[in-house]
């Protein structure tokens, strides 16, 4: 598997990320929408960062079907496969249906259906808030998230194809069950008295799931497969029933807690072993609609920013943060480099040997919260060049000899008066814009950073990377 470096820097605000903020206010109203479907856009796959590691689940939808589908196959000894349901949801009136195409299904740890006031969360891997499943954070073996508040439905799944039978956990973190108030354990199994342990399928597994959150009195009534299910009587045999699973505690404190905060509904599952299989989590129907509505997530997009009279578009397809979509990006980082720097001297000695001016010497990269993203591919960087003063131009960087090498010419292009220059912020390197004196017409627009063309997302020379590395390492960048 891929490691990746952690950002070395302050962990940001969330609101930036994918423009749904999680703040603790008022759920709306129940998630039911006028329309017959779910915007897919609703829907996150979990891509984090762990101890290095990428974690990734893959997302499909199929908008005829009105399904959206997540799929992975890592099992690194941690949460691997989920999603979440960025749409807050309503703690009364709720409900999903998924089909899950679980290979050996008998042999997971657990299958947990999280109820949360947070999915999109930053910790020391991830510096730029991510979707992460619940146990993702720092502290994962005490179980110290204190990230996140809500119930966790565990399901135990040994006995599921043997005997139609699952194991159920029920996890409070951070609060207490009974009154909403916050609590000191950040791990609690409130299961005992308060909901079946146990219990079985009426009919055979065939991969079909439901579950349902209702109204009950003061509190909430939890229920899978409508109910189709019994759980273990006084004689040891599957004949108690019950009209919800937490059949000895309405949870009145669940329902008050997220009367004041909002709710976000996930999903994650991880085998018990090392194997890697294929696995599809599709999800059908949510509150009685369907899940999908055939339109691309707006948060695949690429995304515009202008700042400081510089405007770049970067492709989503060029972000190399794990977990992170260029709709996410917030701002730009520029940096402007000139006499103070420790490598004005060469490059002042390349001007002087082509006989032409330094016009400019810097470097550009996206941002969101004021952390730099990373970038696996190319974005265009649309130069004005002046209009007068100079009749010809040269590009350059700094490559890891230390001197000043020129751009190839697929690299930065002339036209009309502008240079597009093919910048991979992955690692940042500076740029170098020579002018040869003399007049020069038909050009409009002054020196500075301009505009991006949309296109172009060719990825830049390898050996510029490694360069780049360096002379950032040896910067202290």
């Amino acid at each position: 598997m891929k490691k990746m470096l952690a950002l070395p820097l302050a962990v940001c605000m969330l609101a930036p990320v994918i423009g749904i903020a999680n703040t603790n206010t008022a759920p709306a109203a129940s998630a039911k929408a006028e329309s017959a479907a779910a915007s897919t856009g609703d829907w996150m796959p979990h891509n984090y960062v762990l101890s290095g590691y990428e974690i990734p689940t893959g997302m499909s939808y199929d908008g005829d079907a009105g399904t959206v589908s997540f799929t992975g196959s890592l099992n690194a000894g941690i949460a691997t496969t989920g999603f979440s349901y960025l749409k807050a949801i309503d703690v009364t009136d709720f409900s999903v249906d998924m089909t899950l195409n679980i290979p050996d299904i008998d042999k997971l740890t657990w299958m947990s259906l999280t109820f949360l006031d947070k999915n999109i969360i930053a910790d020391d891997q991830n510096s730029i808030p991510v979707n992460m499943p619940f146990n993702a954070l720092s502290g994962f073996g005490g179980y110290q998230n204190t990230e996140q508040t809500g119930l966790v439905f565990m399901l135990n799944t040994n006995q599921l194809l043997e005997n139609n039978v699952l194991g159920l956990s029920t996890i409070a973190k951070n609060f207490d069950v009974e009154t909403g108030e916050a609590a000191d354990a950040p791990w609690a199994d409130v299961t005992q008295d308060k909901a079946v342990s146990n219990f079985k399928l009426d009919a055979e597994w065939n991969g079909h799931l439901s579950l349902s959150f209702t109204e009950n009195g003061d509190g909430v009534g939890m229920n899978v497969n409508g109910g189709a299910w019994k759980g273990i009587g006084e004689g040891g045999e599957y004949d108690f029933t019950a009209p919800y699973l937490n059949s000895g505690s309405t949870f009145a404190g669940f329902k008050e807690y997220f009367a004041e905060h909002e709710c976000y509904f996930g999903m994650v599952m991880m085998y018990s072993d090392d194997s890697h299989r294929p696995v599809t989590l599709t999800v059908n129907e949510v509150n009685g609609m369907k899940a999908s509505d055939g339109v691309a997530p707006a948060y695949r997009v690429d995304k515009t920013v202008t700042q400081d009279h510089l405007t770049v578009t970067v492709p989503n397809a060029s972000m190399g943060n794990f977990g992170v979509y260029a709709s996410a990006i917030d701002g730009l980082k520029v940096v402007k480099y000139d006499e103070t720097d420790g490598d004005w001297e060469i490059v002042k000695e390349r001007a002087d040997k082509l006989g032409y001016d330094v016009i400019d010497y810097f470097s550009v990269a996206p941002t969101v919260g004021g952390v730099t993203v990373n970038l696996k591919a190319a974005m265009d960087v649309t130069y004005t060049l002046p209009s007068t003063g100079y009749s010809d131009y040269k590009f350059y960087f700094l490559n890891e000899d230390g001197e000043a090498q020129e751009l190839g010419a697929d690299l930065a292009t002339v036209q009309d008066g502008k240079v597009v220059l093919k910048i991979d912020n992955e690692n940042v390197y500076q740029v170098i814009v020579y002018g040869k004196a003399g007049k020069k017409s038909g050009c409009n627009g002054s020196v500075g950073i301009a505009s991006v063309s949309g296109a172009g997302f060719l990825a830049v020379a390898a050996v510029i990377g490694i360069v780049a590395y360096k002379k950032k390492n040896e910067k202290g960048e």
